[in-house]
């Protein structure tokens, strides 16, 4: 399974494809491009057990294939075995210590594919996964694998029961055994701050705080309180969490110790019942849903009410850090965004959260792309082409906090690209098509690092057109 043939590590990846995957298809394919383009679609991932083998090797670009093949398999709907899951998680274990650089983004997609297949079958590694996450985010990494490492936490929030996480958070902040950083204190204290604001409930609230002031709980408060008060703590671990209090006489330390007492008490004494969800309009009602957003927040409920059905955006840069490479799509034309439709709207009120989800079916982009590819101690190089693709459905979800006044230009949205598009590039040089290949097996994690930038602009120009204008487009 692991081949003695070794690649380039340290070979540059390209847009839609490598040139890593380049020299394969040039043994395999003597075909050349043509006026017409192509088009094709990602091979299937090899069977599981194969993948697993791959996972196992000793060589980082054997396990970076594994990773693909892995997030691939389980985006495409399949399912391994309990046997499978375990083999895999000890393997994913192993990889949160030795990861190479390269493919670390790699090993945090393929583990997100999989609690969001198997997050029922995966509770009790939950608490390993916790702990290599918030210990990872104690070393000296860069500002991208950190998003990314917080994006995998929230997936973690959403996908696995409150009462589950609440106790794996202060096991691990009431454990003896490990040392750690001020980084990773502080990312541990984040984690259950967001968790005590966003995602408890009461009923899962009395299994968490089980066994009182003897129980982690406890432990876990008393290890707080005890931190504040040693001057020795370096003092960035007192800096005001997210959505900690308003500013006070309280130096940091006590700010720390009053945010924590808060929840405690939050955690303790609430007694309001389970999250209060309310769904206020039909989905097909969309005056509905701009007066419910007017009314919390300055949006304008006057919009336009249409969206062409073919548009253009002059440019339209996005960086894609697994590649290392910027792309700026120039005169880009979008089309039948006219026909997203409203998926979803509710307000979470324990959350104090709107959430408006549009589903986008057959989605179509096309531009004049330049791609600047980096490198390392070497002058950028860039590649143009033309590139056309339809996406059969993109769903957006966009959350709208009342702590941020439902504020839509400054509010995140997600991007999920239920399938991958059918596409034709044309390169306008020798040189790129010299650089682009037919092989698709990254094309999954392009399009996501792809569309973290278009979803912004995709739900802003709906929202605001369609049902409340919060004034930014773009």
């Amino acid at each position: 399974m692991c081949d003695d043939r070794r690649r380039d590590d340290d070979s540059e990846a390209s847009s839609v494809c490598s040139e890593r995957s380049l020299d394969s298809y040039r043994r395999h394919d003597s075909s050349s491009w043509s006026c017409q383009g192509w088009e094709s679609s990602p091979p299937p991932p090899p069977p599981p057990d194969e993948i697993i083998a791959l996972c196992a090797c000793t060589h980082w670009t054997e396990r970076k294939n594994g990773l693909t093949h892995l997030a691939n398999y389980l985006n495409s709907g399949r399912l391994l075995t309990e046997d499978q899951l375990r083999r895999l998680t000890e393997l994913l274990n192993k990889m949160f210590v030795d990861a190479h650089t390269k493919m670390f983004t790699l090993l945090l997609d393929a583990v997100c594919e999989l609690l969001l297949v198997h997050c029922a079958q995966l509770k009790d590694w939950l608490y390993q996964l916790m702990f290599r996450l918030l210990m990872k985010l104690g070393t000296d990494i860069l500002g991208s694998m950190q998003t990314k490492i917080m994006k995998t936490l929230d997936v973690i929030h959403e996908y696995f029961p409150a009462e589950l996480q609440l106790h794996n958070i202060f096991r691990f902040l009431a454990d003896g055994a490990t040392t750690p950083t001020a980084k990773t204190k502080v990312a541990a204290l984040r984690f259950l701050t967001d968790l005590a604001h966003e995602y408890c409930t009461p009923s899962s609230l009395a299994l968490a705080l089980n066994g009182g002031a003897s129980g982690a709980a406890g432990r876990a408060l008393c290890k707080v309180a005890a931190l504040a008060s040693d001057p020795r703590a370096p003092e960035q671990i007192f800096l005001r969490l997210d959505r900690a209090v308003t500013a006070t006489a309280c130096s940091g330390r006590e700010l720390v110790v009053v945010e924590m007492l808060k929840i405690f008490i939050f955690l303790l004494l609430i007694g309001l019942g389970a999250c209060q969800v309310v769904r206020p309009c039909a989905l097909s009602d969309l005056a509905c849903i701009g007066r419910n957003l007017a009314a919390n927040s300055r949006c304008n409920p006057n919009v336009p009410g249409r969206i062409p059905a073919r548009y253009s955006v002059q440019s339209l840069p996005f960086y894609a850090p697994y590649f290392n490479a910027t792309y700026i799509d120039y005169n880009l034309v979008v089309s039948n965004h006219n026909r997203c439709r409203v998926s979803e709207f509710f307000i979470n009120l324990s959350s104090k959260t709107a959430v408006l989800s549009l589903d986008c079916p057959d989605l179509d982009f096309a531009s004049n792309r330049l791609t600047i590819q980096h490198a390392s101690l070497q002058e950028d190089r860039e590649f143009s082409y033309t590139i056309q693709g339809t996406y059969p459905l993109i769903r957006l979800t966009t959350n709208l906090h009342a702590s941020n006044g439902l504020n839509l230009c400054s509010s995140f949205t997600f991007a999920d690209v239920v399938a991958l598009p059918k596409f034709r590039l044309n390169p306008n040089n020798k040189k790129t098509a010299n650089y682009l290949s037919r092989d698709l097996t990254l094309l999954n994690i392009f399009e996501r690092e792809c569309f973290f930038w278009r979803a912004s602009l995709l739900a802003r120009y709906f929202i605001n057109s369609l049902i409340c204008n919060f004034g930014c487009n773009s």
